[in-house]
Formats: structure tokens, sequence, C-alpha cells
């Protein structure tokens, strides 16, 4: 490899070099870090230059020519009168300089791209291990990804960056390895013409294979070439095809993990992901142009989305868009809109190497059977990282078989590996995998495989949910689970593994329903009540509990439709409508009625009870409270006793009655010690703190709400933790500990800012007044 070469005191001076790339650079609007990103230097280096502290080099003369579009003049200013560069370069012998012009120079590698876009961080990787090769051993580079993430485009766009450090030429071969015609090329074939590139007699081309590998290292010995060797389809294909010469790079590309070649050969390797969201809007930009992107930010941004930050979905819709300029961009949107019609509409007429689908179709049909199956399945996965577990119901096997088969699927970036027990599906092979499972399995058995993946959903969520609150009653579970539920060791685990997966039982909520799974439909979203009322998020409750009541219809279950009134009905209450809440508590509460249901009719009068509080019908409260007291008594539910109670406390204080408030408490707070039943005891500590407030015992308030923050946080409860730090901080404020009260609100207002919007504003306010108090 050449040593970088300088210019020498006979040469051109550094600072007129330097005057001169300032000038151009300038000229052209760059900045200094603009120039940096484009040559792959740093900015401090490139000043250093331009202030004629460091010396130029070739390498960074022609890399300023090509990013400045500067025809080859800095580095022409590095030319002495003979055509040599100036400057001290690497002595070479005579007889091996004559051998090199004599040979001849393949230069095979396709054009770059003229569009490229981003990157630059992975030529930023290639660019270190270039660096940072072993002295005397050739680098092997390969560049691995899924089917249209752009390996080819960057392998060829560094390849050309290069080409003046291989002095011996570039070779290219595409071996096919998932090619349309399914037949990947035979090492052998490339080979002879590789050897009749470097001048090489056809005659004298041997037909064996590992005779015709021998000539080819012997012909590439001690030369300095580069070679690209593109869609390798495994180890086998691509090792007959290394030079045995050191000062040689080779780039590989592939979809395959090559392990052989790593292990053998020490390839380096190099991940490619799908492009960063600001990479992949410069990408479209370059092709629509940059005033159609600015003029519709949001629809170019939705583009973007819609093609998952795939290179070749991204170029097909930009060249869609470039070929109707008077079309605005977000008509493309609407085309994309539906996940059934996208991966035709990511297509190229007549061009099967420019259809996503069909891209992803050549890694698909390589698969052996079983795991071409597991790929299909994940289809019908409603989301993109399904978990080992997870996937072993879907598939209705057991965990080892589905970690190999998924460890296969990540072996052709057909799935991305994200962790222990965690994989990946870009958006847009999920589409494709959904695509082959409604055209490849049929109903029934894409019917069975939902159900068995929902099923294990259901019984994983409500071990979650016990968790949260073991002492509250739940609607028993009659299906089994045809693999064994997750366990869960404390709430730090549990609500990890809701905030993963709510979305996930939200749409296996859609599914089942829309397949008539209605016993499964109506009770998956019960499981994520408990979470997502400690979340305050009431608008994903509802919306997954209306499509619940709908199937529970359905089933003519009325305890399932009992339950789901009564859960929508908390939710209305809680987004400011109370009138609809209103009437779906009644509803529930007949339902309860009808079929007898004490411990649930005691629920809905507890319910009915906080939302006449919420009206300030306080009297008619407190007999829903007293009434929904004596059946969860009757019932002999603990847990809904000590609720009640805590409610009733809540309701006597508005009415001014303080002490039988405080007894309720009391009576609550010892029943819910007595059977361990934290997230209760939190809501009663602060609720007691309440109550002393209000008769001006401050000492007793803030021990109180202080005891439940620390409950409420232990529990991970955030939106009864922001309540009790709000309440906290009046406590503190009514005893004169002005700056602890401000603390306390400013801790309460960073919960609400992601939690209660309205409450937020409240804080917001009051801590303004506050301040302006103090000031």
């Amino acid at each position: 490899m050449d040593e970088p070469r300088t210019a020498g005191k006979s040469g051109v001076s550094a600072r007129a070099f330097g005057e001169r790339l300032r000038t151009l650079r300038t000229e052209r609007g760059l900045s200094l870090a603009d120039l940096s990103v484009r040559v792959h230097y740093s900015k401090g280096y490139l000043s250093k230059v331009e202030n004629g502290d460091k010396p130029p080099t070739v390498q960074l003369a022609r890399g300023c020519d090509q990013a400045l579009g500067a025809d080859g003049g800095l580095l022409r200013m590095l030319i002495g009168p003979a055509g040599t560069t100036q400057g001290p370069s690497v002595p070479r012998p005579a007889k091996a300089t004559a051998r090199r012009d004599a040979q001849p120079r393949p230069a095979q590698l396709p054009a770059a791209v003229a569009d490229f876009a981003g990157r630059g961080y992975e030529i930023g990787q290639l660019d270190a291990m270039l660096a940072g090769r072993t002295p005397g051993g050739m680098l092997i580079v390969l560049i691995e990804g899924l089917g249209g993430i752009g390996k080819t485009t960057l392998a060829l766009h560094w390849a050309h960056k290069l080409r003046s450090r291989f002095p011996d030429g570039a070779l290219f071969a595409d071996l096919r390895g998932y090619h349309p015609t399914g037949v990947p090329a035979g090492p052998s074939d490339i080979l002879a013409g590789f050897l009749r590139a470097l001048g090489v007699a056809p005659e004298t081309i041997p037909s064996d294979d590992a005779d015709r590998a021998a000539l080819f290292r012997s012909a590439m010995d001690g030369r300095r070439m580069l070679l690209v060797l593109d869609d390798a389809s495994d180890a086998e294909q691509v090792e007959p095809l290394l030079p045995g010469s050191a000062d040689c790079l080779v780039l590989v590309t592939t979809r395959t993990r090559l392990s052989g070649l790593v292990v053998r050969h020490g390839a380096r390797r190099l991940g490619l992901g799908g492009l960063p969201a600001e990479e992949a809007m410069a990408l479209l930009a370059g092709i629509v142009g940059a005033q159609r992107v600015a003029a519709e930010p949001e629809a170019a941004a939705q583009l973007v989305a819609r093609c998952a930050n795939l290179p070749l979905a991204l170029r097909i819709v930009a060249d869609r868009a470039a070929s109707r300029p008077g079309r605005p961009l977000v008509d493309l949107v609407a085309e994309l809109r539906s996940e059934s019609d996208r991966l035709d509409v990511l297509s190229v007429a007549g061009d099967e190497t420019a259809a996503v689908g069909s891209v992803f179709s050549w890694s698909y049909r390589t698969l052996p059977a079983q795991a071409a199956r597991v790929f299909r399945l994940l289809g019908l996965f409603p989301g993109r990282e399904p978990s080992v577990p997870a996937t072993a119901a879907l598939l209705g096997t057991t965990k080892a078989y589905t970690r190999r088969q998924l460890d296969s699927l990540a072996a052709v970036h057909l799935v991305e590996e994200i962790g222990r027990d965690g994989y990946r599906l870009h958006d847009l092979v999920r589409l494709y995998a959904a695509d082959r499972v409604r055209m490849e399995d049929s109903e029934a058995m894409r019917d069975a495989a939902l159900a068995r993946l929902a099923t294990w959903y259901l019984h994983t969520a409500d071990r979650a949910d016990r968790v949260l609150l073991p002492q509250r009653w739940r609607p028993p579970l009659d299906s089994r689970p045809s693999a064994p539920p997750l366990d869960f060791t404390d709430h730090a685990d549990v609500l990890a593994w809701f905030d993963a997966e709510r979305s996930t039982i939200a749409q296996l909520t859609r599914d089942t329903a829309a397949r008539g799974m209605h016993d499964l439909a109506w009770r998956l979203p019960g499981t994520l009540r408990e979470f997502l009322s400690m979340r305050g998020l009431w608008t994903e409750l509802i919306e997954t509990h209306e499509i619940a009541l709908a199937s529970a219809r359905a089933t003519g279950d009325p305890v399932g439709q009992a339950i789901v009134l009564n859960n929508l009905g908390i939710a209305r209450a809680n987004t400011g409508q109370p009138d609809h809440a209103h009437t779906l508590l009644c509803q529930a509460l007949l339902l309860r009625k009808e079929v007898g249901d004490v411990r649930g009719e005691a629920a809905v009068a507890n319910n009915l009870g906080l939302l006449h509080r919420a009206r300030g019908e306080l009297s008619t409260a407190a007999t829903h409270h007293r009434r929904a007291i004596n059946l969860f008594r009757q019932a002999g539910d603990q847990c809904g006793e000590g609720q009640a109670l805590n409610n009733l406390g809540i309701a006597y204080v508005a009415l001014g009655r303080i002490t039988e408030a405080t007894e309720c408490y009391q009576r609550a707070l010892a029943v819910l010690v007595d059977i361990g039943d934290q997230p209760g005891q939190a809501d009663t500590l602060d609720s007691l703190g309440s109550a002393y407030q209000v008769v001006g015992d401050y000492h007793a308030a803030v021990d109180y709400h202080l005891r439940a923050v620390l409950l409420y946080r232990e529990l991970g409860e955030q939106t009864g933790e922001a309540s009790a730090l709000d309440n906290l901080g009046t406590a503190l404020a009514a005893g004169g500990s002005d700056t602890l009260a401000r603390e306390s609100w400013e801790h309460a207002l960073a919960l609400y800012e992601e939690l209660d919007a309205e409450r937020a504003r409240d804080v917001r306010a009051r801590l303004a007044r506050e301040h302006a108090r103090v000031s």
C-alpha cells in the first residue's frame, strides 16, 4: 500500500495549497465541518492544511477535488513538470515497476450511485478497518444486511473512493447468491473471468477448479488490487476467489453471516441497518428535490416512515415522486398507507430487482422448509419484536427449537437479534412475511397460530397483573397456553414487560376480534387495566375495551360484559365524560344483579360512588360507598372492602365529617395491611394526609403524604406518586416549608407532564404564583 505522499520543497507550497483549498470551499458555501464530512478528514486537520501548517497529501487533494468539483485542480498543484507527484515516495525496485507497467490493469468496478447519501458512520467504520489492518495481512471486509438495505451501493461508493490506493486495478464479480434465477454464480467461472482480466491467455487457464484458484493467487502475487465480490451466498463461494497478496482489499456483500471467512481468514464484519432518519430524508431530497421536501416536511417524514428507512424502498418511492413533479408528496403517502398494498407500490414495473417484495423473496426461497414456516408465521405477530417465548407459543413448539429457527433467519438477515430472547423484524419484511402466510398457509392454520399466541399473552399478562395487585379479583381463565407463560419477580419487572408489550396486546385484541375469537378479545384488555390506570393511559384503555365490549356481547357472557362495562365506566369518568360513565356503570350494575354476582355488584357500587363524588353529589357518593363496603364483606373481598372504606373516607372529608373520615381510613389501612395490598395502602396513606391537612395538623399530613410518595414510587405507580407529591407540596407550604413545597411540586410537575396535561397546567401555574410571591 502506498504511504501518503506530501508536497516537498520543490513542489507547491503548503500555504498556496491551503489558500486555494479555502477559496474553493468558501466559493461553494461549505464550512470546514461540511468538508470534513465529505472527505472524511477531521475539521482540525483540514484547518491546519488551509493555514499552511500541514502539508497536503495526494489522497487529500483527490478527495477535495471530488468533494468540491475542482476537476483535479488541487491534485495538479502537487504534480511536477515530469508528471510525477512532488515530494518523497516509497521507492520501488525498477524490475517490479517495469513488470507492473507491462501488466493489464483491470478496472471492473461498476459505476457508483451518483446521488449517494448518508452512511457517514459506516464509512467511518470502513476507513478505520482499513487504517487498522494487520501489517502483512490481506483485509477482507464483509458488508452484511437485509436485501435492499444498500450493501452494494455502499461497497461501490467506498471502492471508488479508494481506487487510487490500489494502482494495479479493481476486479468485480456478481456472485448472484440471491439472484432471481436462484442459481448462484460458480467460483470456477468467476476465476476464469478474473484470470483473463489479469492477462492470462484463455487457452492456458486450467479446467480444474483448484488449479484455477492457485493460478489466480499466483497472478495476483505482489499486486495491490481491490476486489468487490457482490451478493455472496456462503463462505465456500468466496474462498476460491481470495487472492494471496497481502496488499489487496476484498469487499464482500452478503445477506448471510459468512462466519467461515471470519474464523478462517480473519474477515471483518460491518452490519448494515436502515438509514438514520436524517440520512433517509437526505436521500429522498437528493432525488425528488430539496424544495419539494421542504414544502411538505410532514409528508416527506411519513414517506420515510412508510419505507421503514430501507434505501431500496426509499429510492423506489423517490423515483415515483420525481416522475410526477406536479403531484404533492401527500398523495404518495396515501398510496403507501395500506399495509396490504404497500409492497405492490414499492416496485418498479418490469424490473424484478427494483421491487422490495421480490428482493425479499430471493432470501425467503433459500430457506429450509422449517425456517420458511417460522418466517411466514412471524407475519401473524402483531409487532416488530417477537421474543423467543412468544414465538414458541405462536409455533406451538419448544423454546430450544424456536431459538434455532430464529437464529437461522437471523443468519440471512430476515430477522435481527436484539438480545438474549429478542428478535426484530424490519417493517417491510414483516409485511412480506404476512403476505407469504396469507398465500401459502390455510385460514385454519393461521387461526390456530393466532389463537396460540393470544392465549399465551393472556396468561402471561394475567400473571404480570397479579404481581401488580395480587389481591384483586379476576375472572378465571379456562384456556391453557401452548407454551409456558412468563414468570415475574417484582413490580419493576412487570412494568417493563407491560411497557414493551402493551401495543402487542392491543393489536392482538383487534386481531382476535376480527377473526371471531371473542372470548380472547374481551379478556385480553382486562389484563392491561391496572397497568394503564397506573400510567394514566385512559385513551388506550378505552380503545381496547370498546373492542372488548363488542366481543363480550358477541359471546353472550353477562359477566364478561359487566367487567368490560365497569372498566369502561372508570375510564370515561377519568376522561371527563361523567354522563357516559354513569350509563356504562348502571348497565354493569344491572348485569351483576341479574346473575347474582355480589362481589361484582360491590365493585360497581364503589365506582358509582367515585363518579357521584366527582360530580359534587357527596351524600349519594357516601351511600354508594357504604353499600359497596357491606357487599364486599358479604363476598369476603377484603381488597375491595379496604378500597371502599378509603373512598368513603374521602367523601366524608368533603362533607366536613373529618372524625368519621379518619376512622374509615384507619379501618381501611388495617384491612389492607393485613392482606398485603400495597397499592391500596398507598392510596389510604395519601388520603390520611389530606384529612390531617383539613384539621391543620401539617406535621402529620406531611408524614402520611411522604409515606404515600415512597410507596407509590416503590410500586412504579406514577399517577399516584404525582398526586401524592402534589398533596405533599400543599402540606409543606401550609406548614411554612416553602422551599420544600416548591421542590415537591416540581417533582409532581415532571410526572404530570407525561401523564396528565390538565394537572400539569395547574401545578405549573401554582409554581409561577409561588415564584412571583417570593421574588
